[in-house]
């Protein structure tokens, strides 16, 4: 493949899998005129797409990361706009508690109360 974005990936020790996934936005792009600064944002979000690609795969387990989605439609808007250190805490407690991460029960909602101090029982969206 000759494009300088994937061969920086793969420079990186990425996988050829994973340089073409973080490289596919990109595809009708000429990085052969392409300034270096305007290449290195380029690469920056193709790592961000990889990084997202990984933790896809760690849903459910203790490698998570707070990066991919793992959350029901009642909670997206408090998990979408927080950390990843506070998704990686709901993730974690809903483990704990053994619940079903894409649930809305009472449990989830206690956690939620509990990350967050919201109460999704008064208000549920």
């Amino acid at each position: 493949m000759d494009n300088k974005l994937y061969k920086i990936l793969r420079k990186k020790n990425y996988t050829s899998r994973e340089c073409e996934y973080g490289t596919q936005r990109y595809s009708s792009l000429n990085f052969n005129i392409m300034s270096k600064s305007r290449l290195n944002t380029l690469r920056v979000c193709a790592e961000m797409d990889i990084k997202w690609l990984r933790d896809q795969s760690y849903v459910g387990t203790k490698a998570y990361q707070g990066i991919a989605y793992f959350w029901g439609c009642r909670y997206k808007h408090s998990l979408r706009d927080c950390t990843n250190t506070s998704r990686r805490l709901v993730h974690d407690l809903f483990l704990k508690e053994g619940l079903e991460l894409y649930g809305e029960t009472r449990k989830h909602d206690v956690i939620m109360d509990y990350v967050f101090d919201h109460d999704y029982a008064i208000h549920p969206y």
